[in-house]
């Protein structure tokens, strides 16, 4: 599909003219590049649309009625029961992986991210994009425009912003959960829910730890080691009230009004007998069961296991918006692997998964880390 764009005549009454005719003109080429890239990319995302459905069309009918959950599990548990990955493929709609493994299907891909998020609170409050390469460049703004007063007839300032690049890269994370023949020869086990417990419990702990304390090298930057993000140092070797109320007024409205406070559960313990000058509790419970969090000044309280704890010299609470300052990337949702010779003799059989994701702080304006007074 291709557009074309009818020339425009301009008539020229001087040099000056001449000038708005050649911008008016680049501006038309550069809209005409714009419309039709976008024409491209819809394409193609249509194309992928269609040969997805097109497979999944194709696959065998659920036997018995079955459910896709429940056919996503058949196919797994023959696949870790005999190596068989026949099946699974077959429900794998993007193939097979670049390294020989099996690419989980869709929905058990995604009930792995969903349990993740349970114990990971950071992927639950983050925006997360999916990407096809190791590294995605995202535009940053570095200087805004700045209006200025006039005069009627006064000279109008040029201004424009200015931008910068900056780089999330995805890294590895894998998990090798050895199971015995005797497990795998007993009808009786659940074993697609028995493995895929086992990579939960793995993936969520070391995805949680990298995004709070990861060294943005080998692993995905945490919020606490980004040296963007600004520390508040309190006045005391404790936590007191006056320092959660500087926190809270140490971002700008636009991000303090989504901004939730991180800490770990000893240090919630501690936060939660502080009282204001009235004698009222800082900390509001919320209501679990109904998924509303507990607040402080408002915002809500989320745990992190791997925040530290609230020691003299230590930064034991973090206060931001991460919708808005922290951007994770996923480019493996999850892949699978099955060892049967390394420990034959042995009896041992090793499902193997691997995942590729990363994740940095891209605005450090929007948190601010409360750190405890040096003893």
């Amino acid at each position: 599909m291709s557009y074309h764009y009818p020339p425009h005549d301009f008539v020229l009454k001087d040099a000056g003219d001449a000038d708005v005719s050649a911008d008016v003109t680049k501006a038309l080429e550069t809209l005409q590049g714009d419309v039709l890239a976008r024409i491209e990319a819809a394409e193609k995302k249509a194309a992928d649309r269609l040969e997805a459905l097109e497979k999944k069309a194709a696959r065998p009918a659920p036997a018995n009625g079955a459910s896709d959950g429940e056919t996503v599990e058949k196919a797994l548990t023959s696949y870790i029961r005999s190596g068989d990955d026949t099946e699974l493929k077959a429900l794998s709609i993007t193939g097979a992986g670049a390294t020989g493994g099996v690419l989980a299907p869709p929905q058990f891909g995604t009930s792995i991210l969903e349990k993740v998020r349970e114990v990971s609170p950071i992927r639950a409050l983050a925006p997360a994009i999916t990407i096809s390469s190791n590294v995605i460049k995202l535009p940053r703004l570095v200087n805004k425009v700045a209006p200025a007063n006039v005069t009627e007839t006064g000279t109008r300032a040029t201004a424009e912003p200015s931008f910068e690049q900056i780089e999330i890269s995805v890294f590895e994370d894998a998990v090798d959960v050895p199971v015995t023949k005797w497990q795998l020869e007993d009808s009786n086990l659940n074993l697609a829910a028995w493995l895929q417990g086992h990579i939960i419990a793995g993936f969520a702990e070391k995805e949680g730890r990298d995004f709070v304390v990861g060294d943005g090298v080998t692993q995905a930057e945490g919020v606490m080691t980004s040296t963007e993000v600004q520390t508040l140092t309190t006045a005391e070797t404790t936590l007191k009230v006056d320092d959660f109320i500087d926190a809270f007024y140490g971002l700008k409205t636009a991000h303090a009004r989504k901004a939730v406070w991180l800490m770990a559960r000893p240090t919630m313990a501690i936060v939660r007998k502080l009282r204001d000058g009235e004698g009222n509790l800082i900390w509001q419970d919320g209501n679990l069961a109904g998924g509303q969090p507990s607040t402080i000044l408002g915002a809500p309280v989320y745990e992190a296991v791997d925040m530290p704890s609230a020691a003299s010299g230590a930064t034991p609470v973090l206060f931001g918006d991460f919708a808005a300052g922290y951007q994770i990337v996923d480019h493996v949702s999850l892949e699978l692997e099955q060892d049967r010779l390394t420990e034959w003799k042995k009896g041992l059989v090793h499902q193997l998964a691997r995942r590729r994701f990363g994740g940095r702080v891209v605005n450090g304006e929007a948190f601010v880390k409360l750190k405890l007074k040096a003893s």
